[in-house]
């Protein structure tokens, strides 16, 4: 699978101290008002479509007066610790205020851990308090309910593939995050290999006007193995897929998402189409890389041409034949900052473009690109509204 399915942390405001944590009390929804009445948690949905939250401790709450470390804490599916990192907390006004931002689907299995021991014998508090985030922000429920309201795709070979969006409020140059299931619907169990799930264009993205999006993740090898799925048994397929890593969502407006589906790989079941997700895009600002290689898909030749984005490198690949040697590749390099060193050797400087420094690289020469892609330069430098 590629590393963009993994779930990432959004945010975490960072210190640097570290400690050990006695055994904790875990605290849920209905014990904290009447464990620690004073503290106040508040939850932010913001554009992007994650949560920010907010944890204040009054100075006058007694049983957390000692509180002097925070960690935040994800656990995997099967309980056990994948991630546990110190947040800093900040002291204003008399409060001990604590931030956090993420999605839905990390929060899920997250907690806070709030150390409060004294160090001095006979003082009393609290050792450590474990708020459950999930429970304390209605998390579960909120994606029970989501993941309810979505129905499954047709059924192929026993399975169903359901799409889910995790978040709402999205906008241009923001992340439109998914999840991909899928579910044994027959009474046997089935034998699937996932690799390749989520790749190489596995999603077909069409606006508002049913106009394809451009695909522009490249192509990826992927490794993997059959595995069972027992009857009822539903699985994750993809945890989370950032569709714009994939496809050029530099408009707003209405946007349809679909699983095209796939082959068996080393399973034994093809993967059918998922339903359709529908989302909408509000304004925003796209990534400079992203509108230059909007630009550049207008200019290409329909043959044989395609684009890829990889961090601020924009790849115009021609495929000629089978074999990797006979392709042409033009590589653009867009940087905030100039080039130095080796790394002007392999590139050339040709200008600037949205407030980026522009390289290019031609392989093989131009003027060889130039016999399946004549005036390939010029067109380039056009699009970009580069002066040579």
């Amino acid at each position: 699978m590629k590393k963009k399915n993994t779930a990432l942390l959004a945010s975490l405001v960072l210190s640097s101290l570290a400690t050990s944590l006695s055994s904790a009390e875990q605290i849920t929804k209905d014990s904290l008002l009447d464990i620690c009445p004073k503290v106040k948690i508040e939850k932010r949905e913001i554009p992007s479509g994650a949560l920010s939250i907010e944890i204040n401790v009054p100075a006058d709450e007694t049983r957390l007066e000692r509180l002097f470390q925070a960690w935040f804490v994800i656990s995997g599916e099967d309980g056990k610790l994948a991630l546990r990192l110190p947040v800093r907390i900040f002291e204003i006004e008399d409060v001990k205020r604590i931030y956090i931002l993420g999605d839905r689907e990390m929060l899920r299995n997250a907690s806070i851990e709030l150390d409060c021991k004294w160090p001095e014998p006979g003082r009393s508090s609290l050792d450590t308090l474990v708020l459950d985030l999930p429970s304390l922000l209605s998390l579960q429920a909120d994606l029970a309910e989501q993941a309810r309201a979505v129905p499954w795709g047709p059924e192929q070979d026993g399975v169903r593939i359901r799409l889910v969006s995790l978040g709402e409020g999205f906008r241009v140059g923001k992340p439109i995050p998914f999840r991909l299931e899928m579910k044994n619907v027959s009474d046997r169990v089935l034998g699937y290999d996932d690799q390749g799930v989520g790749s190489n264009n596995s999603f077909k993205v069409e606006n508002g006007k049913g106009e394809e999006i451009p695909y522009i993740g490249g192509s990826s090898q992927t490794l993997g193995g059959g595995r069972p799925l027992k009857p009822g048994q539903t699985v994750e397929l993809v945890g989370h897929f950032d569709v714009t890593d994939d496809y050029l969502v530099n408009e707003p407006g209405t946007y349809r998402v679909r699983f095209r589906g796939a082959g068996p790989a080393f399973g034994k079941v093809r993967f059918p189409e998922s339903n359709v997700v529908e989302v909408q895009v509000g304004e925003g600002r796209p990534d400079p890389v992203r509108k230059a290689a909007g630009r550049l898909i207008d200019i290409l030749p329909e043959d044989r041409w395609e684009i890829a984005l990889y961090g601020s490198e924009i790849h115009l690949l021609c495929i000629r034949t089978r074999l990797k040697r006979d392709a042409y590749l033009i590589s653009l390099l867009m940087e905030e900052k100039k080039l130095s060193g080796r790394q002007l050797k392999e590139y050339e400087f040709v200008g600037e473009s949205n407030g980026r420094f522009v390289y290019i690289r031609e392989s093989p020469a131009g003027d060889e690109i130039d016999k399946e892609w004549d005036g390939h330069r010029k067109a380039i430098l056009t699009a970009l509204e580069i002066i040579p």
